[in-house]
């Protein structure tokens, strides 16, 4: 029996485990291990020792399983047997896998019935030589990748039309776009078939989907199905813009007449707030118009040295001189002056709180005081109400012992003087007989008073103090 010095593999890298043809050693052979493999000696279908690579002399140190299966003794050159199986533990790549038979899935999609197959390329590596020992490897002295992957392709084709079938059912998958997905489908095939052979001690590196296929007949008809589902599709697509762009005008004039009503709305309440303003502005012009007049007729009797004070008290005075009773007895008539002049006062006084200060002015021609007012009251020298000493009417004292002629005509009043021109409204001084500003032929007027006794202006309709209208008017 010859005895081998030393023990190695040096062997195709296409081979994945092999058995050394020798059996006989000694304590003394040298056993040789390459990088990326494993050497693993076996004594009677029982697993020893496991070495890593590098170069080992046997001894019964190194060797405590096989020693002790051996009884080998320490010290000394002790022949022994055994197997020594060395593992390539590098990956086997481009093993080329397929399924030996075709899935049938429902694609939801197209409603078909489709049978699907699928192929590409894996790699493969040993990682736990232990475990391919004890259920893998049987009788062959070497097994090749493509041997090792024999005992495997059923587990594999099983696995991936399942996984394919699952993979099928999703509604959003059809087999159109199976490979856009085909990256995402291979690592979740390899983790699947990784979890089924980690009981043999393999591991599936590099593993891809390379193509997902049916029968020519079947793709015709997807084709078909998707030809008629992309025209529903654009029909639906067409509908839905008819029915949006109806909507869309529907919602347009629905804005158009919101907007029209709120026009409307808008000019309704511009043309009331417009009509009230005019109104406002219609008040505040005759308001002005009507001071603005005042003001030149007071201007006027300034310039012809009387105020409306002493307007008032004449045309007073005038009506108690032009009364027959008191043309017949003047002594009454005397009498009388008082009260007329106190009545003037009245009238002021009552007038004044409502009136331009222009109309409210102290009497000009009258003196500057009557009974009861401040800082110009004067009495009679016996102590009660009278005239004042330079008051004058203007009428000679009758006799009261001469009896008043009853056929005598009353003195014509004298026609009162335009204040200002009737046409342009200028303030005239003296009287003139023509307007110097616009040449209008000034006459004189009579004068014109109202009811409640307001003498009116040249220009006024209506009376200011109790709103009548100008008589003749």
């Amino acid at each position: 029996m010859a005895l081998f010095d030393v023990i190695e593999y040096e062997g195709s890298g296409e081979v994945l485990i092999h058995r050394a043809a020798q059996t006989d050693f000694n304590t003394h052979s040298t056993l040789v291990v390459r990088e990326s493999q494993k050497a693993i000696l076996i004594r009677n279908g029982q697993l020893a020792d496991i070495f890593d690579p590098g170069r080992y002399v046997l001894h019964t140190q190194n060797i405590p399983i096989l020693s002790k299966l051996v009884n080998l003794p320490t010290g000394g050159v002790s022949p022994f047997q055994c197997e020594v199986y060395f593992i390539n533990q590098a990956i086997s790549l481009n093993r080329k896998w397929g399924t030996s038979s075709q899935a049938r899935v429902y694609d939801h999609t197209y409603d078909l019935i489709l049978t699907i197959g699928a192929n590409g390329a894996m790699g493969l590596r040993v990682r736990d030589p232990r475990q391919v020992l004890l259920s893998v490897v049987g009788t062959e002295p070497d097994l090749t990748g493509d041997q090792f992957l024999d005992y495997f392709r059923d587990t594999i084709s099983m696995k991936i039309k399942e996984y394919i079938a699952r993979v099928m059912q999703r509604p959003e998958i059809d087999f159109m776009v199976l490979d856009a997905n085909l990256s995402e489908f291979s690592n979740q095939a390899k983790a699947l078939l990784n979890e089924e052979l980690a009981e043999y001690g393999v591991e599936i590196c590099n593993f891809s989907i390379s193509n997902i296929q049916i029968p020519d007949e079947q793709y015709e008809a997807v084709l078909v199905m998707q030809n008629k589902r992309h025209l529903q599709r654009q029909r639906e697509f067409e509908m839905k813009g008819d029915l949006n762009l109806q909507m869309m005008k529907a919602q347009g004039d629905r804005a158009s007449l919101m907007v029209d009503a709120q026009g409307e709305n808008e000019r309704r309440k511009l043309q009331a707030l417009t009509d009230v303003e005019i109104a406002n502005l219609q008040i505040d012009v005759d308001a002005h118009r009507t001071e603005r007049m005042a003001q030149a007729e007071a201007r006027a009797r300034a310039v012809q040295g009387y105020n409306w004070a002493d307007q008032q008290q004449a045309e007073v005075a005038k009506l108690y001189a032009a009364s027959g009773s008191l043309q017949n007895n003047p002594a009454n008539m005397l009498a009388q002056a008082p009260m007329a002049l106190a009545f003037g006062d009245l009238l002021r006084d009552n007038v004044e709180p409502v009136m331009n200060p222009n109309y409210s002015n102290p009497g000009m021609n009258f003196g500057n005081g009557f009974p009861g007012q401040s800082g110009g009251e004067q009495h009679s020298p016996s102590g009660g109400f009278g005239a004042p000493e330079d008051f004058s009417l203007g009428i000679e004292p009758a006799d009261p012992t001469t009896p008043a002629d009853p056929t005598a005509p009353e003195a014509p009043a004298e026609p009162a003087v335009a204040a200002i021109c009737p046409n342009c409204g200028a303030s005239l001084a003296g009287s003139p007989k023509f307007c110097p500003e616009c040449g209008t032929r000034l006459a004189p007027a009579e004068p014109v008073r109202c009811g409640c006794g307001h003498l009116f202006g040249p220009k006024e309709k209506f009376c200011p103090e109790c709103g009548s209208p100008r008589p003749g008017v």
